[in-house]
């Protein structure tokens, strides 16, 4: 994947596991050279994303048993029944009869 930005165009490269996960993703500026790197890695027992590594930060994950994410590096995500996410962080979140979500609120504002 090739990105343009201002000054250059910048190449994007993803590398997979056996299973075909995603296992590295490598930035490259015009000369070839690497950018950044980030690595995924996965629980070894049900494949779910745990962590993703790179120079300048890193992302954790936590999932309950229906797979839904209920933690993001410190935040927590919280699902209603039916799977439906009810609060990620301080956004709250609100569903019809039919789990089409009709409302989104943050910090007491409603839209």
């Amino acid at each position: 994947m090739l990105e343009s930005g201002f000054m250059a165009i910048v190449r994007r490269e993803y590398f997979y596991n056996h299973d075909g996960s995603l296992d590295r993703e490598v930035l490259r500026n015009p000369n070839n050279s690497i950018i950044s790197t980030k690595n995924y890695h996965y629980d070894l027992n049900d494949g779910r994303l745990r962590r993703i590594i790179s120079p300048r930060e890193t992302f954790n994950f936590s999932y309950d048993n229906f797979g839904n994410c209920t933690n993001f590096n410190g935040t927590t995500l919280v699902f209603t029944r039916g799977n439906l996410m009810q609060n990620y962080g301080n956004t709250e979140y609100a569903y019809n009869s039919f789990g089409m979500r009709i409302s989104k609120r943050i910090n007491n504002v409603t839209t």
